[in-house]
């Protein structure tokens, strides 16, 4: 697979406010492997495809408030919890999240970790062109 690095979307998710950025603003980096010299691809569901990076940032800032009960869930069991969690997800033929997996987890608090995966899971897109496409977004939890 061919990893390109993803922008960051940093994120301070504070107990009862809104989510805020931190830093300056970036967008999820989109990105699909090309197939290996030779290969073939049998089901349409491998072929990779492409969505445009602002709608993913725009589904994923739509489900903040869900990430947000997550993390403050955490801070519920440890005030001091913060840290990043980094989610490698791909979208679907159909738009939806086929399959997602925490990538780098900085948060010392596994329920809240499988919590924001499951949330990802829920995630829909619009159908992306030609195929299906991987994304990695992280986000910085911190409290307020």
């Amino acid at each position: 697979m061919h990893d390109e690095p993803a922008h960051e979307v940093t994120l301070a998710l504070e107990r009862g406010a809104a989510p805020r950025l931190l830093g300056a603003e970036a967008t999820a980096k989109a990105y699909s492997a090309p197939a290996a010299k030779g290969q073939t691809t049998c089901h349409d569901q491998d072929v990779p495809g492409r969505l445009d990076a602002a709608h993913i940032q725009e589904v994923v800032r739509s489900h903040y408030d869900r990430f947000r009960q997550c993390y403050e869930d955490a801070l519920g069991r440890n005030p001091n919890a913060e840290g990043r969690v980094v989610v490698r997800f791909v979208i679907g033929v159909d738009g939806k999240v086929a399959r997602a997996r925490v990538q780098e987890n900085g948060l010392p608090d596994c329920q809240a970790v499988r919590c924001v995966l499951e949330e990802y899971l829920g995630l829909t897109f619009h159908p992306p062109n030609g195929g299906i496409v991987t994304v990695v977004y992280p986000i910085m939890f911190a409290p307020g």
